[in-house]
């Protein structure tokens, strides 16, 4: 079963700069969690590498059908590929200069058997909201120079650092069970 996902997303850069980075498409991977690499081959061909899973990666060719440069890149996975995907991004100047509209199109259909079972990992990894998230990461990495992150941030989770209440002075929850006043272990 074919999966169709279309997403539309507006970033405050001209239309050629936008058009040239997505472009490039070792620039991909910056903005596209699953995909570990791309690398040109010349003539438009490309080779993929995409993490399914942990542990998991599938590869494949694909190659530019349509370069319309500035407006649209088009491109479809060869006959060889484990899977069969194709798509298209255009590129749309916003009146009054309000940057360009960027659309993308995206059909995916896994193969049969067992590497279809790998494949339908990988589809359900892509979906409208992972490509919103991509384009979210594409629009920052442009107007910012970098992709948000929470890598390397602490998890949030309340339960090692629980603040309590003791005698009207806010202690941390192990530093009180340690009792060394109130500071981190």
């Amino acid at each position: 079963m074919a999966v169709d996902v279309h997403e539309v997303m507006q970033v405050m850069k001209p239309r050629q700069e936008v058009y040239e980075f997505w472009r490039n498409l070792t620039n991909l991977p910056r903005f596209m969690r699953h995909v570990r690499s791309v690398e040109p081959r010349g003539a438009g061909l490309s080779h993929w590498c995409v993490q399914v899973s942990p542990g998991l990666e599938l590869e494949w060719d694909a190659r530019v059908v349509d370069d319309a440069r500035g407006e649209r890149i088009s491109w479809r996975t060869t006959e060889e590929a484990e899977v069969d995907n194709a798509g298209e991004v255009r590129f749309v100047e916003m009146s009054s200069g309000r940057g360009t509209g960027i659309e993308v199109r995206m059909t995916y259909q896994p193969p049969a058997g067992q590497l279809g079972a790998a494949a339908g990992l990988l589809l359900d990894g892509i979906t409208a909201q992972q490509i919103r998230e991509d384009l979210r990461r594409f629009k920052a990495v442009l107007e910012t120079g970098e992709a948000p992150t929470i890598d390397g941030q602490p998890s949030g989770r309340t339960r090692d650092w629980e603040r309590v209440e003791e005698k009207g002075q806010r202690r941390d929850a192990r530093a009180a069970a340690a009792g060394n006043g109130g500071g981190r272990p």
